[in-house]
């Protein structure tokens, strides 16, 4: 599943699917070449959350 954030930094629909997910991932937009644009794991309930990891390379680029 997929959710937006709100300019008011809430999730549309509530957050209560946020705490029910098995693990939460976050897309980072951090321009519009695709190829800096990253993933961070915000909750994992099975593994080591803080993940960053670069769509476009498809490496992990750092564990926090």
């Amino acid at each position: 599943m997929i959710f937006q954030r709100v300019t008011q930094k809430t999730i549309r629909e509530g957050t209560a699917p946020l705490f029910d997910a098995d693990i939460n991932i976050e897309i980072i937009k951090a321009d519009d070449t695709f190829r800096n644009n990253y993933v961070i794991t915000s909750k994992n309930r099975y593994g080591v959350t803080g993940i960053k990891y670069n769509i476009f390379s498809k490496n992990i680029i750092e564990v926090f």
